[in-house]
């Protein structure tokens, strides 16, 4: 047993030597001066006065006449009853401080909890690096702790903060036939405020009843929950600690929680916090929602190459995302065949993916965000065809970007001519978007190629350039992510006689890095 914080004020001036009457509870001291409510000390206890009152206890007038009142144990409480005559002396207090004033006050350095028990606080054990509660066999040990409980009696009641030595006690038998689930609770009584003859907290084991799925015995009347014990059917296994009672600090400290159910749902400023150990996050209430500031995990990163969805609930330690959508590259044009000696062909490049960049609040994301990547634009077809466009990639309705457009097919011809590269696609919505490179152009003159259109590049690729043998060759396909592919080209006086088709141009892709 322990004792929580009392009243130990001093003893002050001597009143004088009070006659007590008990058949109506009156103490006697001529013009004593006292007025309703004031606090008294009293001591040398005779008679009837012996075990009723008791010295280094304040007390409270009541009934004041010019030479008569009463006592009570709190102010404005119940009448002190006396069996027998007696006497005693009686000294006025100072300071003049009920044990549950000072409950009160000190309510300012603890963590509050209820919106409406405006002296109330936060319930629970002081944080320590070992639990408050262990089993070993059938003995339960509930070690040295410091907690705070607030049975909230009456709204002017205040928390009591408990300091307890370390105590044990036996386990009841195990049911034969079905498990069973105990409690600790570490309970406040106080004569002042129920009239229990004590001043103390005590722990309490309450034994649970067998079942087939048992449930914890409901919590002992103004008590903290400690712990409760799992006890197996017929003793195997072992009984062991099936929870452990919450966490509380001092106002304004972060208090650790296992989950968001521990979490304060009343009560709550702007700016409390708590540490859940559940997801290893730090998360403070901003007047609305509890928050994450911090969190031990390492940045993820989701790589969307096709087209799916973000689902929220997948990170929930996440705060913010960070979203890049490309655009998929355009494809590159076809270029006809010659007649080998004196006609060229030379088709354009694709233009790159356009590109965006977002960060979003998790607050902001709906609970799943569709995700589209665009696909790259198909090569124009083996000939003078030209390439298509890329599509278009976003991240629900918070960004896009465009694909690239297809660059334009080339003819075999001996005069000279441009076949146009595809343009780039553009970002749209992001904080910060930028377009995909322009194609470049198919350029011939007199029968010869003197350049073959390369594909543009996007944000997170690089420029496809063309290659190929002596007589011509298909465009190159578009470079990850979202590069457009070169076109085709034939050369004359090689033997280019052959239909070349363009490159396709690269898939777009959604990056999700989730902080």
């Amino acid at each position: 047993m322990s004792d929580p914080l009392w009243i130990n004020a001093g003893i002050g001036t001597l009143v004088g030597n009070a006659t007590i009457e008990a058949d109506d509870e009156t103490l006697t001291i001529a013009s004593h001066g006292l007025n309703d409510g004031d606090a008294v000390f009293v001591d040398t206890l005779t008679g009837g006065a012996v075990g009723v009152l008791f010295e280094d206890t304040v007390y409270f007038v009541r009934d004041a006449t010019t030479n008569t009142f009463t006592l009570a144990g709190a102010e404005g409480g119940n009448v002190k009853m006396f069996t027998s005559d007696g006497t005693a002396n009686v000294y006025t207090a100072v300071p003049r401080y009920a044990a549950n004033e000072l409950r009160r006050a000190q309510a300012m350095f603890l963590t509050p909890e209820s919106s409406t028990a405006r002296f109330g606080s936060r319930e629970g054990v002081r944080p320590h690096s070992l639990p408050q509660v262990s089993v070993a066999g059938t003995t339960w040990t509930v070690h040295d702790l410091v907690a705070v409980v607030d049975p909230r009696t009456t709204p002017a009641t205040g928390p009591y903060i408990v300091q307890h030595l370390e105590e044990s006690g036996a386990i009841d038998p195990a049911d034969a036939t079905n498990d069973r689930i105990d409690a600790l609770d570490l309970q406040i009584q106080d004569d002042d405020e129920d009239a229990s003859g004590f001043r103390r907290a005590r722990v309490v084991y309450v034994a649970g009843t067998p079942g087939v799925s048992p449930s914890p015995p409901a919590l002992t009347t103004a008590s903290l929950r400690l712990a409760t014990i799992l006890v197996p059917a017929n003793g195997t296994p072992a009984p062991s600690i099936d929870t452990l009672g919450r966490f509380t600090v001092a106002s304004g400290g972060i208090v650790p929680v296992r989950d968001a159910t521990e979490l304060n749902s009343s009560a709550r400023y702007a700016g409390m916090a708590a540490y859940r150990q559940d997801n290893d996050t730090l998360v403070i209430w901003d007047g609305n929602a509890w928050q994450i500031m911090a969190a031990v995990h390492v940045p993820e990163i989701v790589t969307f190459t096709s087209s799916g969805s973000f689902v929220k609930a997948n990170y929930p330690w996440g705060r913010y995302v960070v979203v890049e959508v490309v655009g998929g590259g355009g494809g590159g044009g076809g270029a006809e065949a010659g007649n080998g000696s004196t006609t060229a062909a030379a088709a354009g490049g694709g233009g790159g993916g356009g590109y965006a960049r977002k960060v979003i609040a998790f607050a902001d994301l709906a609970g799943s965000e569709t995700v589209t990547v665009g696909a790259g634009g198909a090569g124009g077809a083996a000939g003078d065809n030209n390439g298509s466009a890329g599509g278009t990639s976003s991240f629900g309705s918070h960004c896009s970007a465009t694909g690239g457009s297809g660059g334009a097919g080339s003819a075999a011809s001996t005069a000279s001519s441009f076949a146009a590269g595809g343009f780039g696609g553009s970002g749209s919505g992001g904080d910060v978007n930028a377009d995909g490179g322009d194609g470049t152009n198919g350029f011939r003159a007199g029968g010869e190629v003197f350049a073959v259109g390369a594909g543009g590049n996007s944000h997170l690729s690089g420029v496809t350039r063309s290659g190929g043998s002596t007589q011509g060759a298909n465009g190159l396909s578009g470079a990850q992510y979202g590069g457009g592919g070169s076109g085709g080209h034939n050369r004359a006086n090689a033997g280019g006689t052959t239909n070349r088709s363009g490159g396709n141009g690269a898939d777009g892709v959604v990056i999700v890095t989730v902080y």
